[in-house]
Formats: structure tokens, sequence, C-alpha cells
């Protein structure tokens, strides 16, 4: 078989990207104690993630994870603890009751894809615990919280390292945890060094790296300069979440519905905070010189969603 044959026959047998508009969506709502959206992502039959927040006032960010389950990034609290639900349908999700569903919000849509996000529950035994994924290809961040019991949000990016975690909930830098392993089928949770509440249930947020050309997800990490620079992602993304892992600072959520010069901070509850020069482009994202996401000589996680 010549070079050619083998490439063309690997790149046949490979998974296919999956479809953006089927398993990626994000807009406004407006809500008077409840909302729903529907923006054509099946969630009943395929499961996955949804995460929305109030602009205005003081309201957490919210997570949901499965219909009817609802974590808050800013919160170590478990799961629920609002009196909300939230409900996962055939084209979208509805929301009914807390203070999110009151007044103008943004939402996005994970739905579990191969090549693009897993959201798996597992109930934390002692040792080492396997959890299977379906994304086909190794994940390059994952997020741990549990649902049954008080504790933080734990966000792994192994494709820096396998210890390489910062919590989402706190402000702080990076954290003694690690994952055991992963691949492109299964992580390996410790109960020691990745996450501690032995008998109690979390959710496990599973995000691919896709390097391929047609892939929409996608991770990595930067150095901080003391001029603003070009991050390479290698296309346009839609969503950005940053984090600087060397320092106390909070983190930096970008998505396209947002106002221009706006982003939001995932760990705490209040409105849009101004950052000017910021700008995502058909590479990737333009940083001024920022504490939040580039200052010189610092480290900076991120995970991005394509255009």
């Amino acid at each position: 078989m010549t070079v050619g044959a083998f490439l063309h026959q690997f790149k046949s047998n490979r998974l296919p990207a999956p479809v953006l508009g089927q398993v990626f969506a994000q807009g406004l709502y407006s809500g008077s104690g409840s909302f729903s959206v529907s923006p054509g992502i099946n969630l009943t039959s395929n499961g996955g993630a949804v995460w929305y927040k109030r602009d205005s006032g003081s309201s957490s960010h919210r997570f949901a994870f499965t219909s009817g389950q609802v974590v808050y990034p800013d919160d170590p609290d478990p799961a629920n603890t609002t009196g909300e639900s939230v409900s996962y349908g055939t084209a979208g999700f509805s929301v009914n009751g807390g203070s999110a569903a009151n007044g103008n919000g943004f939402y996005s849509i994970f739905r579990n894809a191969r090549r693009f996000v897993d959201v798996q529950t597992f109930v934390l035994g002692s040792g080492n615990n396997v959890i299977n994924h379906n994304l086909g290809v190794t994940p390059g961040v994952v997020f741990l919280k549990c649902t049954t019991t008080t504790d933080s949000w734990y966000c792994f990016f192994p494709v820096v390292s396998l210890s390489e975690c910062v919590k989402l909930d706190i402000n702080e830098s990076a954290t003694n945890r690690s994952l055991v392993s992963v691949s492109n089928s299964q992580i390996t949770v410790s109960s020691t060094t990745s996450v501690t509440a032995i008998g109690h249930t979390y959710v496990a947020y599973i995000f691919a790296n896709d390097t391929e050309g047609d892939g929409i997800i996608r991770s990595g990490q930067y150095v901080g300069q003391d001029f603003a620079q070009q991050i390479s992602i290698g296309w346009n993304p839609q969503w950005i979440i940053i984090k600087n892992r060397s320092s106390s600072d909070g983190w930096f959520l970008r998505n396209s519905m947002m106002p221009a010069d706006s982003y939001m901070s995932p760990d705490g509850y209040g409105g849009y905070n101004m950052i000017y020069g910021f700008s995502m482009n058909a590479s990737g994202v333009s940083v001024p010189v920022s504490t939040i996401v580039n200052s010189s000589g610092n480290l900076y996680n991120w995970l991005a969603v394509r255009a």
C-alpha cells in the first residue's frame, strides 16, 4: 500500500466530525420565573450540558448536566440547592424557578457527541475509578463536581498535563490535584489525588481536544506577555473560557452573544465585566495586556468552541 493510499484509508476510517449546529447552540433568553429555548438541539435522546446565566444582578451561573440536575460554577454546594428545575427536550431545554429565570440572560448548549463533549456521572469508590466516555478522542479538559455533598469544582487540563488542575468556584492559582490517566475512551479518577468524597456522586464534564482540521472544540495553554498578543486556535471561536493558573484571578468567559468589550466570570455571580482589546477572530483570539487574560510570564489554560 502506498503512503497516499494509507493516508486516504486512515482519514476515511476516522470518526466524522459532529455537525456544529446539531451539538452546540447559544443564544439569549428572557424569563419571568421560567423560560424555554428551542434552537434544535436534541438533549432528550443524546444528553449533554446546558450553561445559562442572567446577565444582570446577583445570580450565579448554572451548569445543568442532565434533566432536572443543576450545579453552580461559583459554589461548592451540591446540586439543586435553589429550587429550580431544568427539563431537556428534543429541540432544547426549559427552566422553571430560580433567580436566573427572572430576567434576561444567555445560554449555551453542549450536546453529547463523539469528538465534542460527553457528560457522565459516577459514584466515587476508594482507589482508582475508571469512567468510560464516548468521545473517541483524548479529552483536553475535564470538570469534576460532586453533586450530593459540598465540595469544590476541580477542573483538569490533561491537554497540558494530568496534574494541571484549577478550581472553578474559588479564585486561586493551580491546585495540587491530578488525574490518573486519560484515553480516547476512558478517564481514571483517584479518590486520593483527584477528588475525595468517597461514596458520593460526581458529574464529569469531559471535553474533547480535537486537533483535526474539521474539529470544533480545542483546548490548550499559552504564556502571558507584556504586550497584546494573538493566541492561535486554528479557527474562529464563538465560545471561550480562560483561567490564569498562575494567580488567584478569576475565570474569563466570553461568547459571541455578549455585548462588545465584555466578559463574565463564572466563579462570580455578578453581571458583565468590561475588557477592551479582546477579540475573537479567524485564527483564534487577540488578548490585551490584562491580568485575567495576558500578564507577563503567567500561564493561561483555555477551552474553545468553533464558530
